[in-house]
C-alpha cells in the first residue's frame, strides 16, 4: 500500500507553482531615469511590472536583507485575475458552458493560491533572519493563506492573526455586516527576534510617577495590597512593618504570636483577611511596597487593635508600566479603509480600498523598523507603503527605505482615477509617491529625508 502524508495541504497545481519560484527568469530590470526622483542620491526604488519575475530579481542583490514586507494581495472577490502565471492558464483551459458554481468556487480558490504560494516562497528567501511579514487579507483566502504560510515560514513561525476593523458604517452583508479584514503575521525565524522589542507608543506620563528609587521613577498603585474580597490564603496573612515601627495587618480575629516583621498566622475563618501577596513574596519584594498615611476609616489594624496610621501599597514602576504596553493587541481599531481613501482625496487622487498609510506606519513601529532597514511591498497598490516609509522617516529623522512592486495594470475607464488621466495603477502609484515626498520637503525644507526612489520596468 502506497505510504500518504498524514497531513497535506494540497491543492491541484501546487507543485507546478512551486517550480515557479524555483526557476530562472529571462527578464531584467531597466532603468526608467525620466520617471525616477533624486536619482544620483535615493536608495528607494520602484519596480513596474510581474511581481513573481520582480522577486527573482531581487534576490541577487536582497537575499536575506529585507527586515518587513507588507503586501495586500488581491482578496479574491472573482474580479479579473490579472496575475496570469502558467498554471493559471492550464486550469482556466479546463473550463466548460457546464461548469458548477461549486466547480467554479474550486478553481477560483485554486488559482489564487498558485498565485500567491511561488511569491511567498521567494518573498521568505529576501526575508532577514529577524524579519517579519504582514499580510491583509480578508475571509475569502484566511484559512487557505494561514494555511500556506505555516507551510511556507513554519507554523512554529506564526505570531499573530490580527483582525483590522475596515469599516465602520457599512451595512453590506448576507447576514452580517462586514466590517473587518485581517492581518497575518509571521516572522523569518520567530526565535531571532529575542531582544526586538514589538513596540507600540505607551500612552505615558513620565510626569506621573514622581516617586524615585534605587530602581527608577514609580508611583502609587491603584489597589492597596489589601482587598477585602480576597478570600482567605494560609501564607497571606502576617504582619508588616511601616516607617514608623509599627506593625500592620488586615482585619480579623487571630493574630501571629510575635509582633514582628513577616510574622505570620493560618486564618481560621473568611472573616480573617489577607494581603494580595503571600509571605514568601512580600520578604522578597518588600522594597517595592509604599506607604501612605491612611484615612480614618481605614480597614487595617496595628498590633495594638487599632485602626491603622498606614495604608500599604505596591510600587508602579515607569519602566515596567512602559513595557506592558508595549505588546500590541490583535484587534486593529484605529486605521479604517475611510482614512486610506481620506489622504489620497487630500493629494487629488482618487482610488478604492487603499489602506490607510497610518496602518502601515503602525506595523513597521511595533515590527521594530529602524535606521537602514528595508521594507518590501510586491503589491504596491496605490504606494501606501511608500507613503508610510518616508512619512515615518520624517517624523523621527529616520533612513527606512522602500522597495515597491506594482504590475502595470490598466485602469478601468470608467473609474474616477482613469478620467484624471492615471492610465495603470503603477502610475497612481508613482505620483502619489512624488506627491507625499514633495509635501514632506515643503513642510521640512531642512530635512535629509530621502524623498526620491528609482524607478525601473520589467522587460
Amino acid at each position: 500500500m502506497k505510504d500518504f502524508p498524514l497531513y497535506e495541504f494540497y491543492w491541484e497545481g501546487k507543485a507546478e507553482s512551486k517550480l515557479l519560484s524555483t526557476s530562472t527568469t529571462s527578464k531584467q530590470l531597466i532603468l526608467d531615469e525620466k520617471r525616477s526622483k533624486n536619482l544620483n542620491s535615493t536608495r528607494n526604488i520602484y519596480i513596474e511590472g510581474d511581481n513573481l519575475d520582480g522577486l527573482k530579481l531581487l534576490l541577487a542583490d536582497y537575499k536575506n536583507k529585507v527586515k518587513m514586507i507588507y503586501i495586500d494581495p488581491p482578496y479574491n472577490t472573482r474580479n479579473s485575475f490579472v496575475y496570469n502565471d502558467d498554471y493559471k492558464l492550464k486550469t482556466d483551459k479546463r473550463k466548460s458552458k457546464n461548469t458548477s458554481e461549486t466547480e467554479i468556487s474550486r478553481r477560483y480558490h485554486i488559482n489564487w493560491l498558485n498565485m500567491i504560494y511561488p511569491r511567498l516562497l521567494i518573498a521568505k528567501e529576501l526575508l532577514k533572519k529577524d524579519g517579519i511579514i504582514f499580510i491583509s487579507i480578508d475571509d475569502t483566502e484566511i484559512f487557505n493563506l494561514k494555511l500556506i504560510c505555516d507551510e511556507v515560514f513554519g507554523e512554529s513561525n506564526f505570531i499573530s492573526c490580527c483582525t483590522r476593523v475596515a469599516k465602520r458604517t457599512s451595512n453590506k452583508g448576507t447576514f452580517f455586516k462586514s466590517t473587518k479584514d485581517y492581518v497575518l503575521v509571521y516572522a523569518k525565524e520567530v526565535s531571532a527576534l529575542d531582544g526586538v522589542q514589538f513596540e507600540v507608543q505607551p500612552d505615558i506620563n513620565l510626569e506621573d510617577f514622581k516617586y524615585q528609587d534605587k530602581y527608577g521613577r514609580y508611583k502609587k498603585s491603584g489597589a492597596s495590597l489589601y482587598q477585602p474580597s480576597l478570600e482567605p490564603r494560609v501564607n497571606q496573612r502576617y504582619y508588616i512593618e511601616c516607617p514608623d515601627g509599627s506593625f500592620v495587618i488586615p482585619p480579623g480575629n487571630v493574630f501571629p504570636d510575635e509582633v514582628s516583621d513577616g510574622a505570620i498566622i493560618k486564618p481560621v475563618s473568611n472573616e480573617d483577611k489577607c494581603w494580595r501577596w503571600s509571605r514568601e513574596t512580600y520578604l522578597k519584594k518588600k522594597d517595592f511596597l509604599m506607604f501612605s498615611k491612611a484615612r480614618k476609616n481605614c480597614p487595617l489594624i496595628d498590633s495594638e487593635g487599632n485602626p491603622s496610621k498606614w495604608n500599604v501599597y505596591d510600587k508602579v514602576y515607569y519602566d515596567d508600566k512602559k513595557k506592558e504596553t508595549l505588546r500590541p493587541e490583535d484587534v486593529i481599531y484605529d486605521y479604517p479603509n475611510s482614512k486610506g481613501t481620506k489622504e489620497l482625496l487630500e493629494l487629488g487622487i482618487s482610488f478604492s480600498f487603499a489602506k490607510p498609510s497610518g496602518l502601515i506606519k503602525y506595523l513597521m513601529k511595533i515590527s521594530g523598523l529602524k535606521n537602514e532597514d528595508i521594507i518590501l511591498d510586491f503589491f504596491g497598490g496605490s504606494g501606501t507603503t511608500a507613503h508610510a516609509c518616508m512619512q515615518l522617516n520624517s517624523e523621527d529623522n529616520g533612513k527606512r527605505r522602500f522597495i515597491i512592486i506594482q504590475l502595470e495594470e490598466s485602469l478601468e475607464e470608467k473609474t474616477e482615477a482613469y478620467n484624471k488621466g492615471y492610465k495603470t495603477i503603477s502610475e497612481l502609484g508613482i505620483d502619489r509617491i512624488n506627491k507625499v515626498g514633495d509635501k514632506i520637503v515643503l513642510k521640512n525644507p531642512d530635512s535629509i529625508i530621502d524623498t526620491g526612489f528609482r524607478v525601473y520596468k520589467i522587460v
